[in-house]
């Protein structure tokens, strides 16, 4: 594990967003900070790579072995439990909507089927 990441590998391990990333960079690099290097590639690129402790320090993460055994006793499958509950209620809660709504439209159609009334027919009634 290398002490200095770039960019690309400070998204996925931190998960923030390249932007993000890269203000940090403007921000690293306006106060002149020793947490961020800045080297060239082959091509003439820049290449900006950050100290990993400054990263876990203002992100309040552990080191990579640390955070692997988080993730292992996180309770993954107890929340994967939960979510599979909370879909079975909710597709019930769904079915019994759908169930309602068909009866209010049957209901509807028989109130407008019982209060109409014939239409009229003045021209029976015209003088002529």
């Amino acid at each position: 594990m290398s002490e200095w990441v770039t960019i690309a590998e400070a998204k996925k391990i931190y998960g923030k967003s390249e932007t993000t990333m890269r203000n940090l960079v403007r921000k690293l690099k306006d106060s002149k900070s020793k947490d961020l290097k800045v080297s060239k590639n082959d091509s003439g690129r820049e290449i900006m790579r950050f100290k990993r402790t400054y990263l876990d320090k203002i992100y309040n993460t552990a080191s990579d072995s640390q955070k692997g055994d988080r993730k292992e006793n996180s309770g993954s499958d107890e929340m994967v439990a939960f979510l599979q509950a909370q879909i079975l209620k909710k597709d019930e809660q769904i079915h019994q909507l759908g169930f309602l709504l068909a009866q209010a439209q049957d209901e509807k159609k028989q109130l407008l089927l019982i209060n109409e009334k014939p239409k009229k027919r003045w021209s029976l009634f015209r003088r002529k």
